[in-house]
């Protein structure tokens, strides 16, 4: 079993500090209510960013849409589309998730149907 060094700083605590937050359970996981979002091999790029943002808002729209069940088949984004776009398509170049997220929110996202991530990147203009 690996043994982490937690933090024990109070406000590293899930435990409630108020009232209003009794309510809320210790741990939550969307996993655990049927929402899953495709494992994606970045490979060696330097696409961390993009891929772990692209992720996220693969769950966030997924929970949105669908409420409280998973669709049964839920939206995946392309990371590929934001990279030949934001970054030249070049493979050693990343990015900040707040520039993703920027960029996703200015100009919107392909699906990844239309954009599937590969080794060999083209630039689009």
């Amino acid at each position: 079993m690996h043994s982490a060094k937690l933090n024990r700083h109070p406000r590293c605590s899930l435990k409630p500090e108020n009232r209003q937050e009794r309510h809320l359970p210790l741990r939550f996981s969307w996993l655990d209510h049927g929402f899953r979002a495709p494992v994606r091999n970045q490979g060696t790029s330097a696409w961390c960013s993009i891929f772990s943002s692209i992720s996220a808002l693969e769950y966030a729209y997924q929970i949105q849409q669908s409420g409280t069940s998973p669709s049964s088949s839920p939206r995946e984004f392309s990371q590929k589309a934001i990279g030949s776009c934001a970054v030249g398509g070049s493979l050693t170049s990343g990015m900040y998730v707040e520039e993703v997220l920027d960029f996703v929110k200015q100009r919107g996202v392909s699906l990844y149907e239309h954009g599937p991530f590969d080794f060999t990147v083209t630039v689009v203009n």
